[in-house]
């Protein structure tokens, strides 16, 4: 059973706090979670809680998410409502992008000194 948290976290504040959790059985659509999401920002926003970023690894719920909100890789990585939201791929996961892609294709480099 996979499950699903919403945490917030202060930028300027050393504060974290679960806002949200469910129990999503074998998956979600990225439709389905975005609506989530953007339910999630708006009701923070209303509690006074301004939402900056959302960090989400990069399984197929989560690209569907991105999806979902109109964001794409290098063109759109913001949307403005109720205000500006950074989307971000949390750096772990990107780090073990890296490290398949650097193992699964012969990579070369030439030094010269």
């Amino acid at each position: 059973m996979d499950r699903l948290v919403y945490m917030i976290k202060g930028l300027q504040t050393p504060y974290k706090q679960v806002v949200a959790w469910y129990f999503t059985g074998a998956g979600m659509s990225g439709d389905k979670l975005w609506t989530l999401t953007k339910d999630i920002i708006h009701q923070l926003h209303d509690r006074s809680l301004v939402v900056h970023g959302v960090t989400s690894d990069m399984d197929s719920s989560n690209v569907g998410m991105w999806k979902a909100a109109a964001i794409s890789n290098g063109s759109r990585f913001c949307i403005c409502h109720p205000c500006d939201v950074y989307f971000v791929a949390a750096v772990p996961h990107l780090l073990k992008m890296f490290a398949v892609a650097y193992k699964s294709v012969a990579l070369f480099c030439h030094w010269t000194l």
